[in-house]
């Protein structure tokens, strides 16, 4: 067993016979895996999410951001090309529907989606969103909008079904752009990946 954790690096087990010396958290239900025995394992599986979710400040955002997909830009760049290199990105993965990108020009064309902190918060219509998303972009050498500068550019791909979500998801945006020692934080990061863990 132990070469197999090794190889597979599992968060947990489920077990139907007691194990010990297991470095691991282990769920131990019955082999016939009764009603009580499938209530026990979601309880498990539940505490065990919102432990880790609880370990990180911005829960939301860390959960909808896509580590692979974050993107660190050290050269000037063009605030269209931008918004439209991010959009194809939410497209290509599957995130979001044809038309997405142009309902997401024309929303920023008709005002600037600027939420202060140096953040800015594209997005399209929710009804070309297949899974919701959120992309992030920061750029060493800022876009000035309306005399603001932007550092970050948070694509939002929302479906409006969860509702609840997307409020503390605005509710996190919120603590950001209110806090400058956390922008500050951010603006240092060097890696997509030590970007990701801030969150």
């Amino acid at each position: 067993m132990d070469k197999s954790i090794k190889l597979y690096k599992p968060d947990f087990l489920i077990s139907v016979v007691p194990l010990e010396e297991i470095d691991l958290p282990v769920c131990t239900i019955s082999p016939l895996f009764t009603d009580a025995d499938q209530q026990k394992l979601q309880h498990f599986i539940e505490s065990r999410q919102s432990s880790k979710l609880a370990a990180h400040r911005f829960p939301v955002i860390r959960s909808m951001l896509d580590k692979s997909m974050i993107k660190i830009h050290t050269e000037k760049v063009h605030g269209k090309y931008l918004l439209v290199e991010m959009a194809e990105q939410l497209r290509e993965k599957g995130f979001v529907k044809e038309g997405y990108t142009e309902s997401m020009l024309k929303r920023e064309a008709m005002s600037s989606t600027s939420i202060g902190g140096g953040i800015l918060l594209p997005h399209g219509e929710y009804t070309l969103v297949n899974r919701s998303r959120v992309l992030l972009h920061k750029l060493k050498y800022p876009l000035t909008l309306e005399n603001e500068s932007i550092y970050f550019v948070f694509m939002l791909a929302l479906k409006s079904e969860n509702l609840e979500g997307l409020e503390q998801l605005f509710y996190e945006l919120g603590d950001i752009v209110n806090d400058p020692v956390f922008l500050e934080k951010l603006k240092a990061q060097h890696t997509p990946a030590d970007l990701y863990d801030c969150f």
